[in-house]
């Protein structure tokens, strides 16, 4: 593959960085095909799947078969999903078939015009989903413009051999045509797709995976449901970019008991985890000296802290509740990022304690001025959200 016959670390580094995630996953998948990137465990923490580099390369590649089959380059696809394996096989299949991936929240019967709006929306021409759940998905939108696209179960395709065979070369995708599709949540008015290309989340995973000093031992455990950005970018496209071992369990689990997402941690010694604010509060709030026995942190060194207000109380009092595990404050990394920016804007720096300050409120509401002040009933503490990346310039607009 590209004339070589194998590649040294450095040379892996740089391509990484800058090929787009279907490109190296062929390169990881021709130099490490049996190194496992993906794995999935139940509500018992219990392994249900993996995907090795060479697995999910096939299992992709013949996603990609099918879709050509059925669109063309540049049609979008609905990719209606629950957490699991299948979902980054079908994600990846839409990259190699140079088709936009639309990744999308099950539909719920009593919301379910958001979703045909989102559908009509983008255009699409396709919709992939699990084989187990396509017939209840088809009737929740009897009736519906949906009911009439072609629809594909992307798990019971039958493995094409020739298709899961390494490339000479890379895809030659123009990067800066749009690899997906980013809805935002519609919480405030219709949801919006970002159009995320190539280059775009080439440079925001290399942005990530450099200002956070992250690489192939930098094992993570997530729950961030696939269609939220924090969830789709670190927990599905980066793990590819870095080489690492991701951990995946459904957000609805996390929900459950969240101290399971902490026995993984320490289980597979994992040093990225993290999430909104409101999981650091729940995780606390949940604490239970018999689940955290034998429990150890000290591998953990990103709490990644983002798509939520972050609380100087909030990240106090979890460093406290679990510094007998292994936990240190440093560990904590406020980070600030938005859809439209495909994920990472700023975050860190890297290995220090969050930094925090009190400002006067009235200041702040009526004069847009922060002005620094002692704790008081009319102050407003709030949590620095870091630096950007060096390639990021960032500006305030009016």
């Amino acid at each position: 593959m590209y004339f070589k016959t194998s590649m040294t670390d450095l040379e892996l580094h740089t391509a990484a960085g800058h090929l787009p995630p279907q490109d190296v996953l062929a390169v990881r998948a021709w130099l490490m095909p049996d190194q496992t990137v993906f794995t999935f465990v139940d509500d018992a923490g219990k392994e249900t799947g993996s995907l090795t580099y060479s697995q999910l390369w096939q299992r992709s590649t013949t996603v990609a078969a099918e879709l050509r089959k059925t669109a063309k380059a540049g049609d979008r696809v609905i990719l209606f999903y629950p957490a699991g394996l299948d979902f980054i096989c079908a994600f990846m299949g839409c990259l190699l078939a140079e088709q936009i991936a639309v990744p999308v929240t099950l539909p719920l019967r009593r919301r379910i015009d958001r979703t045909v709006g989102i559908v009509e929306d983008c255009g699409a021409a396709v919709v992939m989903a699990p084989s187990d759940l396509v017939e209840n998905i088809r009737e929740s939108f009897a009736g519906t413009s949906v009911e009439e696209l072609s629809w594909i179960t992307s798990d019971t395709l039958p493995l094409i051999e020739a298709a899961g065979e390494i490339p000479e070369y890379g895809s030659g995708v123009d990067t800066s045509k749009v690899a997906y599709l980013q809805y935002t949540s519609g919480s405030t008015s219709d949801p919006k797709g970002v159009m995320i290309t190539y280059e775009n989340v080439i440079t925001n995973c290399r942005t990530i995976r450099d200002t956070l000093r992250l690489d192939h031992n930098s094992t993570s455990v997530f729950w961030q449901p696939h269609h939220h950005d924090m969830g789709l970018i670190c927990s599905q496209i980066l793990p590819i970019v870095l080489g690492n071992h991701t951990v995946l369990m459904s957000p609805n689990t996390f929900v459950r008991q969240p101290i399971l997402w902490l026995q993984l941690m320490s289980k597979y010694k994992a040093e990225i985890g993290g999430g909104p604010n409101f999981a650091f509060d729940m995780t606390a709030e949940r604490f239970s000296e018999k689940k955290m026995e034998g429990v150890d942190l000290s591998n953990w060194r990103l709490a990644l802290n983002g798509s939520d207000v972050v609380r100087k109380k909030t990240m106090d009092n979890f460093a406290e509740v679990f510094a007998p595990y292994g936990y240190k404050p440093e560990t904590m990394l406020v980070c600030f990022g938005l859809a439209e920016a495909v994920l990472f804007v700023s975050a860190g720096p890297v290995g220090q304690v969050p930094h925090a300050v009190d400002i006067e409120a009235e200041q702040i509401e009526l004069h847009t001025k922060a002005v620094a002040t002692e704790p008081s009933d009319t102050s407003r503490n709030i949590v620095g959200c870091g630096q950007p990346s060096w390639e990021m310039e960032i500006a305030i607009v009016d």
